[in-house]
């Protein structure tokens, strides 16, 4: 028969510590797409406070149509910067339109599985994956053990659970012990109440391991450490588990829920170590808090749960019993949110460097997005370095030439000229051939303006002839 060493006493109200505040900030300083337009925006940002090495950053970039997320590693404290492809995530867009993001620094290492929650690492300590059981530790232990050797009893049920007797332990440095460290009398947090505990310097004033005694510490090296009974029971309260095999190791997917319930790590049944055996293997698992059990001087908190019973964390076992230790870790996180600009400088550049005034237009009345309008005296020549509008007289015509641009479905590239002919306002809009090409009849306007106009929907087509009013009709200028 199957069995359980564990007391199962009423839960006494234990306090967790405060979550350490790493008051790191974000600032976007920039966020834009560059001309000519490849599909990329590049993200300029500095975060501050103090960041792990394993930090990333998540952009969510948004459109009015569709969202992707983007995920940037070694992030450092300071300046950082990224370059996202967006293209390949919107239908192959070039531009960005009525866009925003929200961007948020995470520590890279570990799970959040609720709001404010520790961060869970996937991994036991000791272990290089998820199903591996990693070190057994007594409680207050920082060196673990292994198990190795022993003869194997199942259980006949033939689901891989059952127990070794007559192991060997070897601990975490690769020693061979000669007798079990999982005795009442080689355990020294036995048979200690919380007065004696904390007088030898096992414990803090609020019941739980001090870091010099707590095995996550140890081993990873803060801020990573044992969870407190506080926060199993919050991982009780506020997740969801599954009873599963992964590698032809049985244990417990424990999942968040509501906007964490994409989140979840795996807990293996590694059973618990005991003398000279290794009891509930892959049929229990088995994990220490850091918490104390006050009343009692022979128990601590912990976490438990088989095939047929979810996870509880209103139990105890015997300090003395070798059980796995999962570590959490504190972060806190910081985010940022704005829009996507259009970087102007090539324009502002070009402009200043041929003698044209220009301006960053970001709200055109009629609906078109973040354009630049250059307006310059009826050109007598090609304008240099760097195209990006060049302008050259051609049998009269004005031909406008930018870099090849590409359009995507829903967008149109064309070119809008407003010219003065006899005191009258003429605006006439022609879409770019494949080249980036397109042209204007000069006629006698005296002054022109010109711009380049990602627009919404397709372009207009050239109607011919000139317009003297808005919405009027095209009349012929011969």
């Amino acid at each position: 028969m199957k069995k359980l060493i564990l007391a199962a006493l009423a839960a006494t109200a234990i306090a967790a510590p405060a979550l350490a505040d790493t008051a790191n900030t974000i600032t976007v300083t920039k966020f834009h797409q560059s001309y000519p337009y490849t599909g990329k925006a590049t993200v300029e940002y500095t975060v501050g406070g103090t960041l792990p090495a394993t930090a990333v950053a998540e952009f969510v970039l948004n459109t009015d149509d569709a969202s992707a997320t983007f995920t940037q590693k070694n992030v450092v404290t300071g300046a950082n910067t990224f370059t996202i492809d967006f293209a390949s995530s919107f239908g192959g867009a070039l531009v960005l339109s009525n866009a925003s993001f929200t961007v948020t620094i995470e520590p890279g290492d570990g799970v959040q599985l609720w709001e404010n929650g520790p961060y869970w690492a996937e991994c036991n300590v000791g272990a290089s994956a998820p199903e591996e059981s990693g070190y057994y530790f007594w409680w207050g232990d920082t060196v673990g053990y292994t198990q190795s050797g022993g003869t194997w009893t199942d259980f006949g049920i033939g689901d891989g659970s059952g127990f070794y007797l007559g192991v060997t332990w070897v601990s975490s440095t690769g020693t061979q012990m000669s007798s079990s460290p999982f005795t009442t009398s080689a355990c020294p947090t036995y048979d200690k109440y919380d007065s004696a505990l904390q007088s030898e310097g096992w414990i803090d004033s609020s019941g739980n391991l001090v870091a010099a005694h707590d095995a996550a510490t140890a081993h990873l090296g803060a801020p990573w450490r044992m969870p407190t009974n506080d926060e199993i029971e919050a991982l009780v309260n506020n997740c969801t588990t599954t009873w599963i095999t992964i590698n032809g190791v049985n244990g417990r997917l424990v999942t968040g829920t509501g906007d964490y319930a994409d989140r979840s790590i795996f807990l293996p049944a590694a059973g618990y170590g005991f003398e000279a055996s290794l009891e509930d293997r892959n049929w229990y698992g088995y994990f220490w808090s850091s918490t104390a059990l006050s009343d009692y001087s022979y128990y601590a908190w912990h976490l438990v749960f088989d095939d047929s019973n979810d996870i509880d964390s209103d139990t105890n076992l015997n300090r003395c019993f070798g059980q796995s230790v999962r570590p959490v870790r504190e972060f806190a996180g910081c985010s940022a949110s704005g829009s996507v600009t259009y970087d102007s400088s090539p324009y502002e550049n070009w402009a200043a460097a041929n003698g044209v005034a220009g301006t960053w237009d970001t709200t055109d009345a009629s609906g078109i997005h973040n354009v630049f309008r250059y307006v310059f005296g009826q050109p007598t020549g090609a304008f240099t370095n760097p195209p990006l509008i060049d302008i050259e007289i051609e049998g009269g015509n004005a031909v406008v030439i930018t870099p090849p641009v590409s359009t995507t479905v829903g967008f149109a590239v064309s070119v809008v000229e407003s010219c003065d002919v006899a005191g009258a306002t003429v605006t006439r809009r022609k879409p770019l051939d494949a080249t980036g090409r397109t042209e204007f009849p000069m006629g006698s306007a005296a002054s022109r303006f010109y711009r380049l106009s990602a627009a919404e929907g397709d372009a207009e087509p050239d109607p011919g002839g000139v317009q003297l009013w808005e919405n009027g009709p095209y009349w012929d200028a011969n």
